[in-house]
């Protein structure tokens, strides 16, 4: 039955008493079982269905692996209970879909109640606009004026960066030693503390530092190992996150072309159809203006301005389109004229192409 369940096979099956059932096999990569998920009913599962579950089964995986990384001892199983506990509690906030941020904090209140009151966490990821500095999403345990002292900071400085460039664990019981120390952190107080790197697609692309004010405290092994884990559920929030945004952005851009193309088979000419096109379009890219030029008979081909515009802010770009409805370009003068010279278009945002 279980084998009959797990084909992939496309379509509703059919369970004694039950009636049509739709099921979902996902396979992880980290472990050699499968998440086999069955719902009544004829409705198939769908992409976003298949992310979530995706991610799902990857928290199982990581929450076994967290677990058999504590020690069996009495004080290691409370240890586990704990652990049990706080990824419960991520998991139950992740899969309701909340915020990134929120899941993030969850993991930084998490990784800073593992090392008792006092302690101090963070999430440092690489600077998307500049992967020289780090950019610090999620604190827990700072106050407002330390915390955001190092919202940004540059990616070699504190512990944070020696996780990066070593792509390791690193730990440090004298924290005010390291050379590469952030001085916020040392004179809140910080003695020790140590960092693991988050991967995304294998790539590592930050990190989750923890700190400790007590002098003398040194990291167990058990306390170790739930760093890393943690460690890499964010990763995989990080990565649910994005795939789920990109997931979005691909809908709407669908939702756009397809009402694109049913105002174009509607209009009766082609003014109409720019007229119908323009709006939506910049209102989906978010540009405050949209205008369309049409070519002239003229000999040598120029961009004369059309009547069809599209202003977010009509007041303030009133000057800006008398003064375009006045100038007539020539092939490659002007962007909207080297589109006339190029083909099949031309983006200033492509390198090479300028």
């Amino acid at each position: 039955m279980l084998l009959a369940l797990a084909d992939p096979t496309p379509g509703p099956l059919f369970l004694p008493g039950v009636g049509a059932c739709r099921t979902a096999v996902v396979p992880n990569d980290r472990a050699p079982g499968r998440l086999l998920v069955i719902r009544s009913g004829g409705t198939p599962f769908t992409d976003p269905d298949i992310g979530l579950l995706t991610a799902m089964a990857e928290t199982l995986t990581l929450a076994a692996r967290m677990l058999e990384a504590v020690d069996g001892d009495r004080e290691s199983l409370s240890e586990r209970h704990r652990l049990l506990e706080r990824l419960t509690r991520i998991q139950r906030w992740w899969g309701g879909r909340g915020s990134l941020e929120e899941a993030l904090d969850a993991v930084t209140a998490g990784a800073a109640e593992l090392l008792g009151e006092g302690a101090v966490a963070s999430v440092r990821l690489i600077d998307p606009d500049d992967p020289s500095l780090l950019i610090t999403p999620s604190i827990s345990g700072l106050g407002p004026g330390v915390a955001e002292q190092i919202r940004r900071v540059p990616r070699r400085q504190g512990i944070g960066g020696m996780a990066l460039e070593k792509e390791r664990l690193v730990v440090v019981d004298d924290y005010a030693s390291l050379p590469a120390m952030i001085p916020a952190l040392v004179a809140d107080g910080i003695r020790a503390a140590m960092a693991a790197p988050i991967r995304l697609e294998g790539e590592v692309a930050g990190s989750l530092n923890v700190g400790v004010r007590e002098a003398g405290r040194s990291f167990t092994r058990n306390e170790q190992a739930a760093l890393q884990a943690f460690a890499e559920y964010a990763g995989l929030l990080i990565a649910d996150s994005r795939r789920a945004v990109a997931m979005a952005e691909q809908a709407e851009l669908t939702r756009l072309l397809q009402s694109v193309d049913v105002a174009a088979n509607e209009a009766d000419t082609l003014e109409e159809a720019l007229e119908a096109c323009l709006e939506p379009i910049c209102v989906h890219t978010g540009w405050p203006v949209g205008h369309a030029y049409y070519c002239t008979d003229a000999p040598v081909p120029e961009l004369a301005s059309s009547r069809f515009w599209y202003l977010g802010e009509p007041e303030r770009f009133r000057g800006f389109q008398a003064l375009t409805d006045s100038i007539r370009l020539a092939s490659g003068v002007g962007l909207p004229a080297q589109v006339l010279a190029t083909s099949p278009g031309f983006n200033p945002a492509v390198p090479g192409q300028d």
